[in-house]
């Protein structure tokens, strides 16, 4: 069977002077990325294929499911 996984990107605060498009992971938002890698890769439920922005805070948060 077929399954859709639909995911935000972790933790990532906007700094000061920072553009929406630039935010990246709080470290924070990192742990939360790794648990949740860590819950798919030990559930089987790592993506096939994954759509996503590029932008530097989802490209971080998924590098964490492989």
């Amino acid at each position: 069977m077929k399954k859709l996984f639909l995911l935000r990107h972790a933790s990532a605060p906007r700094e000061k002077g920072e553009s929406d498009r630039e935010r990246r992971l709080s470290d924070q938002g990192i742990q939360e990325a790794r648990r949740i890698g860590k819950y798919m890769l030990e559930n089987g439920s790592i993506p096939d294929c994954i759509l996503s922005s590029d932008s530097p805070r989802t490209v971080d948060t998924f590098s964490y499911l492989n």
